[in-house]
């Protein structure tokens, strides 16, 4: 496959065949602070450009424009099963095992996770920022693949890029959501460093995925301005990458 700067690839053992990846800020057509290849239209940013992107985008994938999947993500923990296109309101997470169908979560500092049943089929994706891991979203769409009759053993997850421990910095009433083990001092009084990754991972290795079925991207936002966007590093006046997964009829 061609490599494109605008995209880094997932890759899953499977019988299945998914196409997944998380875009990047590289090779699109926005300018200004939204340079160049921002999907976000809330973002800020024209929307002529962002539709020139969003086409471009769909076309990576060979995804039909008109069978994609969007949210209006709110930081929550609903996962939506989905069927068909659309978009949905307060949803941070989707599933599905149609063929075709392209599911997204927009992010820029967040954290996307896909999941997959290697013998099942399903896939999944969940936006998750601190406050939906606080909430245990990526915790409940493994619940709710177990409950579609997966098994833990044939669950394999990825974490992608996000805002790392080297950078998020917060004060202690978000310090205080996770476990002390994840936390660090700030050199800044009453500030603290959280390793939301980290979280994730043992999370996942309690709920019993096996070790070898969780990869992590080991990539910072906010560490790579040329490639990523980063709310927090921006000052809230940047682009949304697009992470996104289809099974291939």
């Amino acid at each position: 496959m061609t490599k494109n700067k605008s995209f880094i690839e997932i890759q899953f053992n499977s019988p299945f065949k998914i196409k997944a990846a998380v875009s990047t800020r590289m090779g699109g057509e926005s300018g200004g602070p939204y340079s160049s290849f921002n999907l976000g239209k809330s973002s800020g940013d024209d929307l002529i450009p962002v539709n020139k992107n969003r086409e471009a985008y769909a076309s990576w994938y060979g995804a039909n424009p008109g069978k994609m999947v969007f949210a209006f993500q709110c930081h929550g923990s609903q996962i939506e099963t989905v069927g068909s296109p659309g978009e949905f309101t307060d949803v941070d997470g989707f599933m599905t095992q149609t063929p075709g169908l392209l599911l997204n979560v927009s992010i820029a500092d967040c954290f996307p996770v896909w999941f997959h049943d290697s013998v099942t089929g399903w896939i999944g994706l969940t936006h998750c920022g601190w406050r939906g891991i606080a909430k245990g979203i990526h915790k409940i769409q493994v619940q709710k693949l177990i409950e579609t009759g997966s098994k833990i053993e044939n669950i394999q997850v990825v974490i992608g890029p996000g805002i790392r421990l080297c950078h998020f910095e917060v004060g202690g009433e978000v310090a205080e959501c996770f476990p002390l083990k994840f936390i660090r001092e700030s050199e800044t009084i009453g500030k603290f460093f959280v390793d939301l990754p980290g979280i994730i991972r043992q999370d996942f290795l309690d709920l019993g995925i096996w070790q070898k079925n969780i990869e992590d991207m080991d990539r910072c936002t906010y560490c790579e301005p040329d490639v990523f966007y980063s709310y927090r590093r921006d000052g809230g006046v940047t682009g949304r990458m697009m992470a996104g997964i289809m099974k291939i009829q």
